[in-house]
């Protein structure tokens, strides 16, 4: 190797620039779980809405106390997985509650971005404890829940930079005082860029124009007081999804016999009718907050810390039957979860067939080891072949990459070959993996056969080669680590052939 080519090497080596990688997904549901525990406070949880959901590592542990929680609408997606994370914390009674951003996109920012709070009302308590978070479709503003004034409250939002930054809330301006239940937690959602609906506990729904703070009557829904009781409220709407409002009543009492809790599909168009109510009472805890995913699926959340889903309330909500929810999720036993929210993030779906052939909600090693496997032993198995064409061999593998990438790196990233461990870079970590596997028959990607061909030799060494030092995030050069034990290795493979020629 020539000097030019050793210092450019070295160069490249330390050049590093951390690579930053897509902390959510389509699909997923962030809970908060409102717990004093900053690293138990929210919970990024994965899995199809037909199965269960299971928690993952998430990177949001320094903000205690988020509550009501929802993705912002960056990009005109409701709901973007790539977009803003907005947290509540609902707050104490002379404090007053609080709006934190929260990164989707720089997993090195753990800590939200205190957007505001309410110390800038006028007259009356100069701080309210806020419940029921909801963003503008048109991304402008944030509506809340003021509990300890029994009103609406709106901001104008200006998004953040989607990793944590950049973002605020002003202009703060209320609704009439008393419009909803003093000290009930009671839903608020946005029907269009101007108008916030809000679900009394008295089963009044109010229109809000965001401008004026003037509010109109819109509809009710009738169910009997319960003066023993204290209900929660909350909404889902979004138009992309369903034209219909999803709204939930419910409340815990004990002289009553325990739980009661009703779901209404309201149609918005026509007075704010109700198109079915189904009793949940029996299927599910205490209901706290509601959230639709893209495919139609209702999640919700409940008192002890469970999600709770509904399948498909939207082809035909006529027919869904009571108490059909079923639990979905359950948090850990030393979080408390009484008083929780959630939202489901939305965003383009992979294309292609679904590489997650374990059905857990994620692409990761086991998926890409399952497939390589079936290439490496001839099996031509019909559920590895994501291009459809009739055999399963080396174009289905790139096409795993293709759509693992998309899912956990961002958009239009692809794996690259020889990424062992599927952090996005070609780099000494991956060299190693190769090296502690070298001349076995392994057929796995993550041991190191990226020819997948059954062994992790030569071949698969020089599709590292071919590869290394290099991002699947074309704007930044990964590092290569220790350069002079790279070396040391690449000398020790090849003493190691030179030995087994010899033999």
């Amino acid at each position: 190797m020539t000097y030019r080519k050793v210092v450019a090497l070295l160069f490249v080596g330390f050049a590093f620039i951390t690579a930053q990688a897509q902390v959510t997904q389509p699909g997923d549901v962030v809970f908060g779980a409102s717990d004093g525990d900053p690293a138990l406070s929210i919970e990024l949880i994965r899995g199809p809405a037909s199965g269960t959901g299971t928690v993952t590592p998430d990177i949001w542990n320094d903000t205690p106390f988020i509550q009501s929680i929802e993705f912002d609408n960056t990009g005109g997606i409701m709901h973007n997985a790539s977009g803003n994370l907005l947290g509540l914390n609902f707050g104490a009674f002379d404090t007053g509650g609080e709006i934190y951003s929260f990164s989707t996109t720089d997993p090195s920012v753990t800590a939200g971005n205190l957007l505001g709070n309410t110390t800038a009302l006028d007259g009356g308590l100069s701080v309210s404890r806020l419940s029921s978070l909801s963003v503008s479709p048109d991304n402008s503003k944030i509506a809340v829940n003021a509990f300890d004034r029994g009103s609406v409250i709106v901001y104008d939002y200006t998004p953040g930079d989607t990793a944590g930054g950049g973002g605020s809330i002003n202009n703060l301006r209320e609704s009439s005082l008393n419009l909803l239940f003093l000290t009930d937690t009671q839903g608020v959602t946005w029907m269009d860029d101007n108008t916030v609906a809000a679900f009394s506990t008295d089963g009044s729904i109010y229109e809000i124009d965001a401008t004026t703070m003037d509010s109109t009557f819109a509809g009710n829904v009738p169910f009997p007081a319960n003066d023993s009781a204290s209900p929660y409220t909350a909404l889902a709407y979004n138009e992309d999804v369903s034209p219909y409002l999803y709204a939930s009543r419910s409340f815990f009492d004990s002289d009553a016999g325990g739980t009661t809790n009703e779901l209404f599909v309201l149609d918005p168009a026509n007075g704010y009718s109700t198109v079915h109510q189904v009793d949940l009472s029996t299927s599910a805890n205490t209901l706290r907050e509601l959230a639709l995913d893209q495919d139609g699926n209702l999640f919700f959340t409940t008192f002890g810390g469970e999600i709770n889903v509904l399948q498909d309330v939207v082809s035909d909500p006529a027919s869904i039957a009571d108490n059909s929810s079923t639990v979905w999720y359950t948090t850990d036993a030393d979080i408390f979860g009484g008083f929780t929210g959630l939202d489901v993030a939305h965003g383009t779906p992979v294309t292609g067939v679904d590489g997650d052939f374990d059905n857990d909600g994620a692409y990761g090693c086991s998926d890409v080891d399952a497939l390589v496997a079936d290439i490496a032993n001839g099996n031509n198995s019909a559920s590895f072949d994501l291009d459809g064409d009739g055999s399963v061999n080396g174009a289905d593998l790139e096409a795993w990459l293709a759509e693992a990438g998309e899912a956990n790196i961002g958009p239009g990233r692809s794996y690259l070959d020889g990424d062992a461990n599927l952090d996005g870079v070609v780099d000494t970590s991956d060299f190693n993996i190769w090296n502690s596997n070298k001349f076995t028959g392994t057929p796995a990607w993550c041991s190191g056969d990226f020819s997948a061909d059954g062994v992790v030799d030569t071949s698969d060494f020089n599709i590292w080669n071919s590869n290394k030092f290099t991002s699947s995030d074309v704007s930044t050069v990964p590092e290569p680590g220790s350069f002079a034990l790279l070396l040391l290795g690449i000398g020790a493979f090849s003493g190691l052939r030179r030995n087994r020629q010899i033999a």
